[in-house]
């Protein structure tokens, strides 16, 4: 992830953000997922999956 918005306390754990990838496409991310992760999306949906180990 090369940018999302930061987190603020009090967000909810069930929510999402948008987060651009190095791609350039543009993806809904739960809250507790930081810039500079690296996660796996389904490239047929555009949704996210889960975080890369």
């Amino acid at each position: 992830i090369v940018e999302t918005p930061p987190n603020f306390k009090g967000d909810s754990q069930g929510g999402k953000k948008p987060a651009t990838l190095e791609s350039g496409a543009v993806v809904q991310v739960p809250f507790h997922v930081l810039e500079g992760e690296m996660i796996k999306v389904d490239t047929v949906e555009g949704k996210y999956l889960e975080k890369a180990r």
